[in-house]
């Protein structure tokens, strides 16, 4: 049976992994190679890091983060977002290890430049993050960076429609940051049909990520600071998951771990 997919998800401002507040709020939790460094280990399916001011600060991609994360030998698949605004950003974080790359400002400003990044890299390495919310019936798609509201354009249906694009990350940013709190009538009235979807944000509760996983599109699920907060939490949520929909959870060692990797 296909297994369904755990992601790690670490969100990071100005270097520093942070717990995203709504898109609004952010606190540091730490040093994001650290954090990804520990999601390798506890065993999650993918590990996504996403720098969430690079391109309001027209920065470019973090490519020093990815040269450190790429150094550590993380034996879990990478995907990597945040600054990513030409086919050169897309080839370069490629290069450096990354399997994938995620947009979001880039769908919105340049639909021509993602259809060129997948006719080079592969719509397989492509993953469109949408966040969005619900209001007044309707679902509405977030412009982080102007802070605006507005429908999922065509443009981008079009993307998916071409196959330009492999899955959607769906963030619901009204509860980004909060306890089990992800809006379902987002996943409802989500009009991507026969899209892989990945939810993520506010995804803390079992009871919620069953019925997540049991929705059509479902692919997987995204998980972010939560897992930082809990002994053995990937451990838990695999435990306490259907086994025939997840893998099985696997505990390391103390004796496993590289002690030296860690700051004195």
């Amino acid at each position: 049976m296909f297994k369904k997919r755990f992601i790690g998800v670490i969100t990071v401002k100005d270097r520093l992994a942070v717990q995203s507040i709504a898109f609004k709020k952010y606190l540091p939790i730490g040093d994001p190679v650290i954090l990804a460094e520990n999601l390798d280990r506890w065993g999650v399916d993918e590990i996504l890091v996403i720098s969430i001011d690079r391109t309001s600060k027209n920065l470019g991609p973090d490519l020093n983060l990815l040269e450190n994360l790429s150094s550590k030998g993380l034996s879990t698949p990478l995907t990597f977002g945040g600054g990513i605004n030409c086919l050169e950003h897309a080839i370069a974080v490629i290069k450096l290890g990354a399997e994938r790359i995620c947009v979001d400002s880039l769908l919105k400003r340049s639909p021509d430049v993602v259809k060129k990044i997948s006719n080079h890299i592969g719509a397989q390495a492509i993953i469109a993050s949408l966040p969005v919310c619900m209001k007044d019936g309707e679902l509405n798609w977030y412009n982080h960076v102007q802070k605006t509201l507005g429908p999922i354009t065509k443009a981008v249906t079009e993307l998916f429609k071409g196959g330009y694009l492999s899955e959607a990350l769906i963030i619901d940013y009204h509860n980004d940051g909060s306890s089990g709190d992800f809006n379902l009538d987002i996943l409802s009235n989500l009009s991507l049909p026969n899209i892989p979807v990945v939810p993520f944000g506010g995804i803390t509760e079992m009871e919620k990520v069953l019925k997540i996983l049991g929705m059509q599109n479902i692919i997987g699920f995204g998980v972010g600071n939560s897992l930082s907060y809990t002994e053995h939490a990937v451990q838990k949520f695999r435990e306490r998951l259907d086994q025939n929909c997840l893998r099985v959870a696997q505990y390391s060692s103390m004796n496993d771990y590289n002690y030296d990797s860690f700051p004195s």
